[in-house]
């Protein structure tokens, strides 16, 4: 059976938070299974059917070859695995049945026990060099595009991330503290519109009088290495058609953290919709001012029942409800601390917008960015390069033996 017939059958399901590789592996794994597929189209082929980017299919098929069920030559594609009980044993009995094959193929290539425990050793060690987490800073002016970005590049890799606002970047005048705190990150990403800004910023700071003050650091290597990644971004077209679906002079209310992601918003609803009839509910104006767009009179940000009551009232007269997506409002807490430096900081209001927002979950339209594949292939590549480093570094203390 051609394989477009059995793929016609399967379609990305945008809704759930589940990978589009992940989704597509399993759909190949099971039509196997079943006797439904029996050949393994090219990355490219799949890739154009589906209409999706070529590293979704390379990365379902990688995670194929993993679990034993697919197996690649190289310049020939990737092959089904017929061995039946990779998929009907437990995953011990499965890792037993692999790794005695393994063994049993290198004893026939003569290699001893002693060089076959060497091999699995050396192994071992590499994989847990790649098993470290990659350290990755963001630099924009909103927190939002960091916790949506954050989310799509952890689905991929194993990161740890940490958000720098550009604003208290740029207005730090102690160049030490910047440049220790950029140094202690393996990746410093950021989007197209400040990547300029904060290259030259750097450079300044590394080629500024105080340079030789900076025992930590190499200033040039910082820059050969290109530690800074300019990150493609916009908004997911499936957002833009919902926004666009929006019917005119509705009642739209925008909730979100920053001042700065609400322009955003208001940008696109102008563009390809109306602003009549919508408002806006900044977080951020909350802990500068003890003051939000909605309210007339100042509220303390304390007073949660008055606030639930007038956030309430207003959620059941509007017809749309636009959010940042991720926006697990909880995640903002540090992010609050670390900014307005709040001694007694309650969280009752987070907690509040967190319980409102599934209340209201039918009104919702997720205002969401989409990172760009040449982006993420430029991150992955970082990342290869950072493990290759570390290898080394690894092998050059004898971690590792080489020769094995």
């Amino acid at each position: 059976m051609d394989y477009t017939s059995i793929f016609n059958n399967f379609s990305f399901n945008k809704e759930n938070k589940v990978p589009y590789y992940i989704q597509l592996s399993e759909f190949i794994k099971y039509s196997i299974q079943n006797n439904t597929l029996n050949f393994i189209p090219s990355e490219r082929e799949l890739s154009s059917f589906l209409s999706v980017s070529r590293l979704t299919v390379s990365k379902a098929y990688e995670k194929l070859k993993k679990d034993g069920i697919l197996y690649s030559k190289k310049g020939s594609g990737y092959f089904i695995n017929k061995d039946s009980i990779l998929f009907l044993s437990s995953k011990k009995t499965k890792a037993f049945f692999l790794i005695n094959q393994l063994i049993d193929n290198l004893l026939k290539e003569d290699f001893s026990f002693n060089d076959i425990k060497n091999f699995f050793n050396s192994i071992l060690s590499y994989q847990e060099i790649k098993s470290e987490n990659i350290n990755i800073a963001f630099i924009d002016c909103n927190p939002e595009s960091y916790f949506i970005i954050k989310n799509q590049i952890k689905k991929l890799f194993k990161i740890n991330s940490h958000f720098l606002p550009i604003s208290s970047l740029l207005r730090n005048h102690n160049n030490r503290s910047i440049l220790d705190k950029i140094s202690g990150f393996d990746i410093v990403l950021t989007t197209k519109k400040h990547y300029n800004e904060i290259k030259n910023h750097l450079k300044n700071l590394v080629t500024g009088k105080d340079k030789n003050d900076f025992k930590r650091i190499d200033n040039l290597k910082f820059f050969d290495e290109f530690k800074l990644i300019k990150v493609h971004i916009e908004p997911d077209p499936d957002t833009l058609i919902k926004i666009a679906k929006i019917q005119k002079n509705s009642k739209k209310l925008v909730i979100c953290y920053s001042k700065r992601f609400a322009i955003i918003v208001k940008e696109y609803l102008e563009k390809i919709n109306d602003l009549s009839n919508t408002e806006y509910l900044i977080l951020e104006s909350l802990y500068k001012t003890n003051k939000g767009n909605l309210f007339e009179n100042t509220i303390d940000i304390n007073q949660e029942d008055k606030i639930e009551r007038l956030v309430k009232n207003k959620l059941e007269e509007i017809d749309y409800l636009i959010i940042p997506a991720e926006f697990k409002v909880l995640e903002y807490k540090d992010y609050i601390y670390q900014n307005f430096k709040i001694d007694s900081f309650n969280e009752n209001l987070l907690i509040l917008f967190e319980r409102l927002q599934k209340i209201y979950s039918d009104k919702i339209i997720s205002f969401n960015y989409k990172v760009d594949n040449g982006s993420l292939i430029l991150i992955e590549d970082k990342i290869n390069e950072i493990n290759s480093k570390r290898l080394k570094e690894y092998i050059e203390k004898g971690v590792i033996d080489e020769e094995n």
